[in-house]
């Protein structure tokens, strides 16, 4: 098998959006690619703020499918999205893929 690649997810800080409705990044489109990607690859989570990026509240609450209930209680995402890289603080080139989960 080949070498596990550097993977870099790239979620929103915005927690509204520009009506002032709440917003953020949409669940399971952080969560489903997480899921088959993680395995396989590192995968580091990013955010132009850094820690605790807003997820969307509205995909929190219509989204009930195994992988985006199971994201939102994985001790290990929860830690990654805790200590998500400030943007500013990443360098693209120390990565093969970068991925921006809706928001």
């Amino acid at each position: 098998m080949s070498a596990k690649k550097n993977i870099l997810f790239v979620f929103t800080s915005a927690n509204t959006n520009l009506l002032g409705n709440p917003t953020g990044w949409y669940l399971p489109e952080a969560a489903h690619p997480y899921y088959v990607l993680a395995p396989a690859h590192n995968i580091t989570f990013a955010s132009p703020a850094g820690a605790n990026p807003p997820v969307d509240q509205y995909s929190v609450e219509n989204f009930k499918d195994e992988e985006s209930q199971r994201f939102l209680v994985d001790p290990t995402v929860t830690k990654m999205l805790a200590e998500a890289k400030k943007l500013s603080d990443i360098n693209a080139k120390d990565y093969d893929a970068i991925f921006f989960p809706g928001g």
